[in-house]
């Protein structure tokens, strides 16, 4: 039994040569309607994506519907599935409703060419299964994050952002104005800030440039109060923060709070 390198939707894959073919596989999920959070949510909804909770339970249908065409075609001794297709369906009768995905594909075994493996992933018309998980379970994340009762608790959480790379900085920034605060007034050595120091450090650190710069020039940033915002101050130093655009931008602001920021800025970005 293989194991699946490849899964993608097109027919053909650049870099591999298939040997041998050995038909169409397929599963199906089915669900009661029953199950799903928005019990009266219609169908249109969920596809419409005004329901979160429908989307999150159909990905997760998608995941399992996708394991177990693998698993399928591995079976057969494949290692490739070409012409991935996924298809919605609301099946319904009497006074019940489902809903089914069906997953379907093409097994083949293929060699790669000079034992290398190339994924075409700009487009995304070839991706490995660890990436379609991964982009599953970052979109799962990200929707989580943008419901309004998504709230950052834990070390944990703030690993997970790091790992998927997800831009949740007014999250996080109202998770270290908590762990900021001192425990007794204009005491910040006192505050609860040092045992997540690393990891917050390590999520700045990751963000992209351009995410993290636009931050430093929105409001939330600029009213920072004073113990967050030296807290923040001490991680840009830590990652070695420096951008003139910023800098500029909070000089030149309205703002005293932006001036005083850019100042301290200034003073470790010479360091």
């Amino acid at each position: 039994m293989n194991k699946i390198q490849i899964i993608t939707t097109t027919s053909t894959i650049e870099g591999w040569q298939i040997q041998k073919y050995f038909g169409l596989v397929t599963h199906q999920v089915v669900i009661g309607a029953n199950i799903f959070r928005d019990v009266f949510a219609s169908f249109t909804d969920i596809f419409g994506g005004s329901s979160k909770g429908y989307q999150k339970d159909l990905k997760n249908m998608e995941v399992i519907a996708i394991k177990n065409l693998k698993e399928k075609a591995s079976k057969l001794g494949a290692n490739i599935i070409i012409g991935l297709r996924l298809d919605f369906d609301e099946i319904s009768g009497g006074s019940k409703s489902m809903f089914m995905v069906s997953a379907s594909g093409t097994a083949v075994l293929g060699v790669a060419q000079n034992d290398k493996l190339i994924l075409k992933e700009e487009n995304n018309s070839e991706i490995t299964w660890e990436r379609l998980s991964y982009e599953i379970e970052k979109d799962e994340l990200e929707h989580e994050i943008n419901s309004d009762d998504y709230i950052i608790r834990t070390k944990d959480q703030i690993k997970e952002l790091t790992s998927y790379n997800i831009n949740a900085i007014p999250q996080v920034i109202n998770f270290m104005r908590k762990i900021s605060t001192p425990l007794y007034y204009n005491d910040d050595e006192d505050s609860e800030f040092e045992p997540y120091k690393n990891i917050l450090v390590d999520y700045f650190g990751k963000l992209p440039e351009n995410k993290l710069n636009d931050f430093l020039k929105s409001d939330l940033f600029i009213k920072l109060k004073k113990f967050t915002s030296r807290r923040l101050l001490e991680i840009l130093n830590i990652i070695n923060w420096y951008n003139y655009d910023v800098l500029n931008f909070l000089l030149y602001n309205n703002s005293s709070s932006a001036h005083i920021k850019a100042l301290y800025m200034l003073e470790f970005s010479k360091e």
